[in-house]
């Protein structure tokens, strides 16, 4: 029986997720919008809501905060475009699930000395600092629903874990060589 790729499935599995998950949030906001406006008294305009957010994106930001968190500046540099944000989290999504998949890829092989360069591993932990961060923070100025405040800190701690065990391999590799 030949063992699953999980580099490949697992992407594309959360890509199919993720796009599924931004379709439903778009039709499930733009409903509730819908209902607003119905309701709305004459002489009164909805211009924006901003304490609403749907379902399928409170699942979605759930499920993928990491690469929410990776895609903000990217998306912010294309925001003005109609569907890049959505193309450059959905890219962000691949390129974070593929990451774990080579993980549990490698899992399955006999582990050798930790290679690779140092520096990703510190912008690694730095990044589960400022996800950390991002979730301590939100419990106590609300914004975001609580399960997303509570995925940000779970995300960052096992990201963080697995980056500060990376760091302390290499550097053990490093000692006994030297």
């Amino acid at each position: 029986m030949k063992p699953t790729n999980w580099r490949w499935s697992l992407a594309v599995m959360q890509v199919l997720l993720a796009s599924g998950l931004l379709v439903v949030g778009h039709i499930q906001e733009r409903t509730h919008r819908a209902s607003l406006e119905r309701n709305a008294r004459p002489g009164w305009e909805l211009k924006a809501e901003w304490d609403y957010m749907s379902s399928a994106r409170i699942c979605l930001l759930t499920i993928n905060s990491p690469p929410s968190l990776l895609s903000m500046p990217f998306v912010a540099l294309v925001a003005k475009f109609k569907f890049a944000p959505q193309f450059v989290f959905l890219s962000t999504v691949a390129l974070f699930w593929y990451w774990i998949g080579s993980m549990l890829d490698k899992r399955a092989k006999p582990v050798g000395p930790v290679k690779g360069a140092r520096w990703i591993r510190v912008a690694g932990l730095f990044c589960c600092v400022i996800l950390f961060g991002i979730g301590v923070r939100g419990f106590f100025t609300g914004g975001l629903p609580a399960i997303i405040e509570l995925s940000d800190v779970l995300w960052s701690l096992i990201l963080g874990f697995y980056f500060a065990k990376e760091l302390t391999q290499q550097r053990a590799a490093l000692v006994t060589t030297a």
